[in-house]
């Protein structure tokens, strides 16, 4: 309904208020205005961090999240979880935290010298043992990032690009690792995650295409498959 209204032009301060309130925290009043100009001309982009923040913060889809963290720990299976926002992650370590769980997150604002720290609290390492059973993730924090004591992996959202639900997977999934691993797409029943979701997968076709055979730009890859049908 906000960015409607900030198309038509009604209200602009309002509706912009509505739809970013982020962007006027701890900015004075007298840039309010070219705030609200700003949010009117990015509608689009500030009305996408809108509904990612109505369904992934609170809600059904991060009680569903607290309950697959409950049942990894009864098995035994530590979890990761990874979030490309930094207020879900925010959002997930809390509510871990107030579900008793043993949680550690690592994001962007990190230090070089606090991540390596954070990873072993989940990780462990030499001397040390594992003080955390999830691990709360975004995307930029955890690359190159070796995690394969998890025994299980949630996307709470969906990554812009297939790679990068690929890399996901792969801090886990890689050499060292001495058990299968369970993979979720956490899905709010609503259109924009089912969308998010079809969109990863349709690059994830386009990524299997152009990574095959047939998807070599020689002879033998299309062209030796059009000879093939040609014969």
């Amino acid at each position: 309904r906000a960015s409607g209204k900030l198309r038509l032009g009604e209200d602009t301060m309002k509706w912009a208020k509505e739809l970013a309130p982020n962007a006027f925290i701890g900015k004075p009043e007298e840039e309010y205005p070219a705030i609200a100009e700003g949010v009117k001309k990015a509608v689009g982009t500030f009305r996408e961090a809108a509904m990612d923040r109505i369904i992934n913060i609170g809600g059904a889809k991060m009680h569903a999240a607290v309950k697959s963290a409950r049942e990894a720990v009864a098995e035994g299976r530590p979890m990761i979880i990874f979030a490309h926002r930094l207020e879900a992650v925010e959002a997930l370590h809390k509510a871990m935290e107030d579900a008793g769980l043993r949680v550690a997150s690592i994001t962007g604002k990190d230090s070089s010298r606090e991540k390596p720290g954070k990873l072993a609290a989940f990780q462990g390492g030499p001397g040390r043992q594992p003080t955390a059973d999830i691990l709360i993730a975004s995307d930029a924090a955890a690359t190159g990032a070796n995690l394969q004591r998890a025994k299980r992996l949630i996307h709470f959202d969906q990554p812009m690009t297939y790679k990068t639900h690929e890399q996901r997977t792969a801090r886990m999934d890689r050499l060292g690792q001495t058990e299968d691993v369970d993979v979720t797409d956490l899905l709010a029943d609503h259109a924009y995650d089912r969308n998010a979701r079809e969109r990863v997968k349709r690059k994830q076709t386009l990524a299997d295409i152009y990574q095959s055979k047939e998807g070599y730009l020689d002879d033998s890859g299309i062209g030796q498959t059009l000879r093939a049908l040609r014969a």
